[in-house]
């Protein structure tokens, strides 16, 4: 494979050190998609030589970036560009359809399943219904240009949406569809995050080895008037996906 011609440049004047102006000039080529999955490098050597700088300044800002889980190095052959992870924002609560396509991603969806269950006696207590109310229950792959990220699993309250099945079949947004035929606006959740081995046939969907690790996030969902409209269990690719978390000083007093 050749490797990739660099337009990379330093600046000798700037407060930022080198190796990080390397390492952002190499991650924005990777986000923007001027470095694509399976791009070979050039190797440290070339590019330190090209730069008039140290090989070390160079292998910092390249093991930062494997570090970040945005390169992967291969024992003789080199440094190669991962497809970057989605960073997955907590508290979680936007559209999947929207999200991959600010982030520039095609996404996708692919109906397993869908049926109307009865509640379960946990299913009803989480979504403030009578036991056995009738559940709108939906599983869905999710995708981003053409590589499967979630499989989720959600619990409708059917009788807020009458009718809704036949808008799943065929909609990518499941909020879009809340809002648009129903004028329903999901406004909060309660979420959980948990890190879980998955099974073989989650494996299968999700394109990785059994027993491979993931994310998972499980919720409910409310409307405006803080009813709970939908319970939701989704498996993120643990490869595919880095949490991210923000706190404010006043959370460590």
């Amino acid at each position: 494979m050749a490797q990739r011609e660099l337009p990379l440049r330093v600046d000798r004047d700037s407060e930022v050190p080198i190796y990080v102006q390397i390492r952002k000039q190499l991650e924005d080529m990777i986000h923007t998609g001027q470095l694509k999955e399976g791009d070979l490098l050039p190797g440290e050597p070339q590019l330190a030589q090209e730069l008039g700088v140290s090989k070390m300044t160079v292998r910092q800002a390249i093991y930062e970036l494997v570090a970040e889980g945005l390169l992967e190095r291969h024992r003789g052959k080199g440094t190669f560009v991962r497809s970057p992870s989605v960073r997955l924002q907590l508290p979680f609560f936007t559209s999947y359809t929207q999200d991959m396509r600010r982030r520039g991603y095609v996404p996708r969806t692919v109906l397993l399943e869908m049926e109307v269950v009865a509640a379960s006696t946990r299913q009803a207590e989480a979504l403030n219904v009578a036991p056995a109310e009738p559940l709108v229950r939906i599983h869905r792959l999710r995708y981003a240009d053409d590589l499967p990220m979630v499989l989720e699993t959600v619990f409708i309250v059917r009788r807020y949406f009458p009718g809704i099945e036949d808008a799943l079949a065929e909609a990518q947004s499941r909020y879009d569809v809340y809002e648009s035929l129903y004028s329903v606006r999901p406004t909060r959740a309660q979420q959980t995050l948990e890190a879980v081995i998955v099974t073989p046939d989650e494996a299968y969907h999700l394109g990785v080895p059994a027993g491979a690790p993931a994310l998972m996030i499980e919720g409910v969902l409310f409307d405006e008037s803080d009813r709970a409209i939908e319970l939701m269990k989704s498996l993120y690719r643990a490869d595919r996906y880095k949490v991210y978390l923000e706190r404010t000083r006043k959370e460590f007093s």
